[in-house]
């Protein structure tokens, strides 16, 4: 194996102590959504990607339509798509499998580790280091998932998780909250959210997810355009 790859695989176990609970939540809620036990699993296995897991069993104990939970997942998950665009470069040159496999490994944990090792060690092998780490946390996170859906199989059929998806948000949330824009979008899109709770089929769901989308952008073109120099807005209005 590698060194990088080992490298990567390293580097991500202090960050499953933060993953492994939410990823138990998730098999929790997938039973206690009315999956069984494999199908539970399998579903784990398929959408790995704990926000969307979770949107998607909520709705799913909400008796929502399937096409109201598949829009959710996808607009929960627009972020991978910026994601695998920094990965990408890394993987050219490598076999069909690895790249695949990079593609549905990629997460939020994985593409950061690797984003930091690309700048710390130019002259590394990044894809290996990034395929280390998105191996780790895959492993982890579905041990962690099977021993939620064990769990949620055991609990008794009046004790509720409703607690476990804005717990689990929140947890995922704050430590995004350090960048301004990333502020704006999250205090739109709750307000947005609170204003349209009572919306049928959710829509106010979608409606805070794209809102929170359109602040965070208009705040960073406009933050870019407050930090140019004076000679070089001015040179813009002139022209």
């Amino acid at each position: 194996m590698h060194s990088d790859t080992l490298r990567g695989a390293r580097a991500m176990l202090p960050i499953l102590l933060g993953v492994t609970p939410i990823a138990v939540v998730t098999g929790v809620a997938a039973v206690q959504a009315g999956l069984t036990k494999p199908e539970a699993m399998c579903s784990s296995v398929v959408m790995y990607a704990a926000a969307a897991q979770l949107v998607v069993y909520d709705l799913m104990r909400q008796h929502a339509d399937l096409a109201v939970a598949f829009a959710a997942s996808c607009v929960l998950n627009l972020r991978f798509l910026m994601y695998s665009a920094g990965v990408a470069p890394h993987l050219q040159g490598r076999g069909r499998l690895p790249r695949l496999l990079g593609a549905y490994a990629l997460t939020d944990q994985a593409f950061g580790l690797s984003m930091v090792e690309r700048q710390n060690n130019p002259g590394g092998n990044t894809a290996a280091y990034y395929l280390g780490a998105a191996a780790c946390m895959w492993v982890a996170y579905q041990a962690a998932a099977a021993a939620g859906i064990l769990l949620g199989a055991g609990l008794p059929p009046g004790l509720s998780m409703d607690f476990a998806l804005p717990l689990t948000f929140s947890a995922l949330l704050a430590p995004l909250l350090s960048r301004p824009e990333l502020r704006a979008a999250a205090l739109v899109s709750a307000a947005t959210a609170l204003s349209l709770r009572g919306l049928p089929n959710n829509a106010g769901f979608f409606a805070a997810a794209l809102s929170g989308i359109a602040a965070g952008v208009a705040y960073q073109r406009g933050a870019a355009r407050r930090a140019r120099p004076a000679g070089c807005a001015k040179g813009e209005s002139d022209a």
